[in-house]
């Protein structure tokens, strides 16, 4: 039996605790046995913090799961509302209790976590 969650808006959130923008994802998790698969397709962003003074940011996302760490794509000017449509499968072996997106924004310094 898979298990989906339809595109749902995420807020996006600074580590200063302040919200701004928000990322559409979707989720499939395929069980088995003992293990299974998690798909997260990361759609896209809306109202983005756009860093870059002089042109658009250039965003990526890095997403983790249990100890498995995947990067998105980087989108150049990308701005504040990019377009990833970018799928990431996870091999799950436990429960899961936490998958974490940290939404990195022209610099590091600009991390944001959905």
């Amino acid at each position: 039996m898979n298990r989906q969650i339809e595109p749902t808006k995420y807020k996006v959130q600074f580590p200063n605790g302040h919200f701004h923008g928000e990322l559409v994802l979707r989720l499939k998790f395929f069980p088995k046995v003992h293990h299974g698969q998690l798909t997260l397709h990361l759609v896209k962003g809306h109202n983005l913090l756009d860093a870059d003074v002089f042109d658009k940011s250039d965003p990526y996302a890095i997403i983790t799961c249990h100890k498995q760490k995947l990067k998105s794509r980087v989108i150049e000017n990308g701005g504040s509302n990019p377009n990833w449509d970018q799928t990431f499968a996870f091999t799950i072996d436990s429960e899961i209790t936490e998958v974490l997106i940290k939404l990195l924004i022209g610099t590091p310094s600009l991390l944001m976590i959905c």
